[in-house]
């Protein structure tokens, strides 16, 4: 394939990823929309309905890391293939469903683990096809990332305008034919892999040096590359992030599942609540796209913004728990529209810089499945203290504090970088010595920046 049609071929592929991630991850924030509507059709309290959107983003999050396995096993193709089936089928589903607790096998665990493999399966076509220029990689999987954010904005009027035309039943069947599209980014990743364009750049790194490995060689090649992924998804930079960045996501996943009662308790109308939703996203889109756009320009730090995300956050909660005014509520909704953006932006491009590129998807679905199982619980935890309380002031109380806690965790990593750049030259160093044929498949490998 000529040059002309390679770079007209990624940013298809561009556009296809931010279409699926847009319809299908985007919806798991978004689903608070019909949180009140799904309360009401099913005669259930606030943390059963809680569950159901808990479960879906619990799973969509955590069923990364199988995701990311299961692309390196299988290929990205067939996994596409697969979650463009499942999707569709589990909303499908909920059409017939008569009681809430089904919404949690067909929503909850069928689409969530399709949207997982489609969210995991569309970053991972963009990290492959725009693997030659680093600096373009990190503004498109900015624009990636910030198209998610981008349809959360459209969401809820879309949603509630469904429900009122059709009930809860007929949106989840409208949902399940819309989700239908992502059958198109199939349909380009399988040709784009039988044309060889998106495995050359595995193929480059290992041609000449794992044909000539003898019987011997290769158990130690294979050895070698467990060890590497083991020490890097490990180290203490990697783990500050899990942590810092479960704890961030699950807390802010736990608040959109409630956003909408939260904002009908501190008494705003339905008008005024969207309202204040759009400008949470507004704030979010801007957060995703400013990493990818001052790494484009500067050489900064990914933990700078996910560490100025997180305090923002912090702020905004606050806000949010002493707010007696719709100014001050919308100014705290700025603030958090800023956390999530800017944390799950800044916390790939981190993955980007540090992590092999075979050990990507592997990282990135582990980072989601630490997320995950975080945030399955949140909402309901969440809910159960607002029946229990009668008032959500302990729920944004204990969000600020846990952003607080995340807020220190990302710069206390940025102490152990240099260390851990030391210790990796010298296992480098050690190798060399020891003459491990396995050696020369990792010489493409770049040390942790």
């Amino acid at each position: 394939m000529d040059e002309r049609n390679m770079n007209s071929s990624k940013w298809i592929c561009l556009v296809l990823a931010c279409m699926v991630s847009g319809l299908q991850f985007s919806s798991i924030f978004s689903f608070g929309a019909v949180f009140v509507e799904m309360m009401n059709t099913y005669q259930a309290d606030r943390s059963t309905a809680a569950t159901v959107q808990s479960l879906l983003i619990g799973v969509s999050l955590s069923f990364g890391i199988v995701s990311g396995l299961l692309i390196n096993k299988f290929g990205l193709s067939k996994t596409t293939f697969v979650s463009s089936l499942l999707v569709p089928l589990g909303f499908t589903v909920s059409f017939f469903v008569s009681d809430i607790f089904y919404l949690y096998i067909t929503i909850g665990i069928i689409a969530g683990v399709g949207i997982s493999l489609s969210h995991v399966c569309a970053v991972t076509s963009v990290n492959r096809i725009f693997a030659d220029d680093e600096k373009q990689l990190v503004l498109c999987v900015a624009i990636h990332t910030a198209s998610t954010t981008s349809a959360g904005i459209i969401y809820p009027y879309i949603l509630n305008w469904l429900v009122n035309s059709y009930g809860l039943s007929g949106t989840f069947l409208i949902l399940g034919g819309l989700y239908c599209n992502s059958f198109v980014l199939f349909v380009f990743i399988w040709q784009q892999e039988m044309s060889g364009n998106l495995s050359v750049i595995y193929r480059s790194e290992k041609e000449g040096d794992s044909e000539n490995l003898t019987l011997i060689e290769r158990p130690c090649m294979v050895y070698h590359y467990v060890l590497k992924t083991f020490q890097q998804i490990s180290s203490i930079p990697f783990v500050s992030l899990l942590v810092g960045n479960g704890l961030a996501i699950a807390s802010m996943n736990g608040y959109f599942e409630l956003a909408f009662d939260i904002a009908d308790w501190k008494g705003f109308n339905e008008s005024q609540t969207k309202e204040l939703f759009v400008i949470l996203n507004c704030f979010n889109v801007l957060a995703t796209l400013a990493p990818g756009l001052v790494k484009w320009k500067f050489k900064t730090h990914s933990f700078i913004f996910v560490t100025l995300s997180s305090l923002a956050g912090f702020v905004g909660y606050m806000l949010m728990y002493a707010s007696t005014n719709y100014l001050t509520y919308a100014v705290a909704s700025a603030c958090v529209g800023l956390v999530s953006g800017g944390i799950i932006s800044g916390s790939i491009s981190f993955v980007m810089e540090t992590m092999h590129k075979e050990q990507i998807s592997v990282a990135i679905g582990l980072m989601l499945t630490v997320n995950g199982i975080l945030s399955a619980v949140s909402g309901p935890l969440f809910g159960s203290i607002r029946d229990a309380t009668s008032s959500y002031d302990i729920v944004l109380i204990m969000i600020s504090t846990i952003l607080a806690v995340s807020s220190i965790l990302y710069p206390s990593s940025l102490c152990c970088q240099r260390y851990y750049k030391k210790s990796y030259k010298t296992d480098i160093l050690a190798e060399e010595c020891l003459g491990c044929p396995s050696l020369r498949y990792f010489r493409h490998e770049r040390a942790p920046q």
